[in-house]
């Protein structure tokens, strides 16, 4: 599991927790001190990353746009975050 923690421009922190099998997201957490409304969107995002490839991540999220509102982040806050959790991996 990698764990990516980034501030975002509004000051909001911002933290995926992903586990990767290949270029494949096999499980992954998103969570921080930002909200998003409705609440259960956050664990939606989640259940649709799962197996999938990280070049479709920007795809799935960009779905939700307008459909979705965040305070503190934004969608493309997620993206980066997992982007950079997925280059940690290919490191290690």
């Amino acid at each position: 599991m990698v764990r990516v923690v980034k501030r975002s421009k509004a000051g909001k922190t911002l933290v995926v927790d992903v586990e990767f099998v290949g270029d494949r997201i096999a499980g992954i957490v998103i969570s921080g001190d930002f909200f998003a409304y409705p609440e259960e969107v956050v664990e939606k995002l989640e259940e649709e990353l799962r197996d999938k490839r990280v070049s479709e991540v920007g795809d799935v999220l960009k779905r939700h746009e307008g459909r979705v509102v965040l305070v503190g982040v934004t969608m493309n806050d997620i993206v980066e975050a997992i982007m950079d959790a997925y280059r940690v991996f290919q490191g290690s």
